[in-house]
């Protein structure tokens, strides 16, 4: 395939239609002229209904460079208007746009959460495409449903505010759609006022495997949460560290030793995901 001509193709079907909707979603997600009548104006061009509540998605690409730079950028821009077309054949369409490297979302937000669905299907497809597969992936970061239009905004910073600690929300089974919803207790401990009271709690835990981490440039730490996150599968977790299988029963033994610990015991170890999950969502 040549993908230089296909990116040509796709960007002739989707830029002007991107171009219009993505002026009516900037001005609306950033308060501009939002009013009655222009969220009129919106409703009647797009088929929304605005008495409804709305949430914002935000679509993060990552993506793993070659040697052939020209040529990945080439598949970074194909994979980008692919997903460009896809969203806009979506069953439930929402409203699109490119901003600052971000792929912006605003759909209705409905009990049995189609649209979710939907997207999360889009991704996992367009990700398993033997051209994007192992080089990019995506995935789809929601803020918060809210019925105001005045509020969108909100929706979108919360879903802004939340990427960079994607890569440290509890997602063993690797979906593409995650929310606020996603951190569980989480959320609840960076909102009162014993934040240090936790930290100091999470410290102490994890000291003596820190150290160990530190003084011999080893891993043992991010072992323990890979371990867990592959749900306690050892072909999986040494696949995804990757080391030998023996290797990663050494590591274990070793953690269990150093912070005098039965990782047989599930409280336990549940006890130390958490405090590593905890310092990771704090500092990111």
């Amino acid at each position: 395939m040549d993908i230089a001509q296909s990116i040509g193709q796709l960007i002739l079907e989707t830029n002007i239609t991107n171009k219009r909707t993505g002026d009516y979603l900037y001005n609306l997600l950033f308060g501009y002229e939002v009013n009655d009548k222009y969220i009129e104006k919106i409703s009647s061009q797009f088929g929304l209904a605005f008495d409804r509540a709305y949430r914002v998605g935000i679509i993060v690409i990552d993506r793993k460079y070659g040697i052939n730079l020209e040529q990945d950028e080439h598949t970074y821009l194909y994979y980008t208007d692919c997903l460009n077309r896809e969203v806009m054949h979506m069953e439930n369409r929402p409203m699109y746009m490119r901003f600052l490297n971000k792929f912006v979302l605003l759909f209705e937000a409905t009990e049995d959460k189609e649209t979710e669905r939907q997207i999360e299907q889009l991704l996992k497809k367009l990700d398993s495409r033997p051209q994007f597969a192992g080089l990019i992936h995506s995935t789809c970061i929601l803020g918060a449903a809210y019925t105001d239009p005045s509020e969108f905004g909100k929706s979108y910073q919360e879903a802004k505010n939340l990427i960079p600690k994607k890569d440290y929300l509890p997602n063993p089974t690797n979906k593409k759609v995650l929310s606020a919803s996603s951190m569980g207790i989480y959320k609840y401990m960076f909102n009162n006022g014993n934040q240090q009271e936790i930290l100091d709690y999470c410290n102490d835990k994890l000291k003596k495997l820190e150290m160990y981490d530190q003084t011999n440039g080893a891993f043992l730490v991010e072992t323990l949460l890979t371990y867990y996150m592959s749900g306690f599968n050892v072909g999986k977790t040494a696949e995804a560290l990757y080391i030998h299988r023996n290797s990663l029963q050494y590591r274990l033994k070793k953690i269990e030793e150093i912070l005098e610990v039965d990782l047989e015991d599930s409280m336990e170890y549940l006890d130390i995901v958490n405090c590593i999950l905890v310092k990771r969502l704090m500092f990111n």
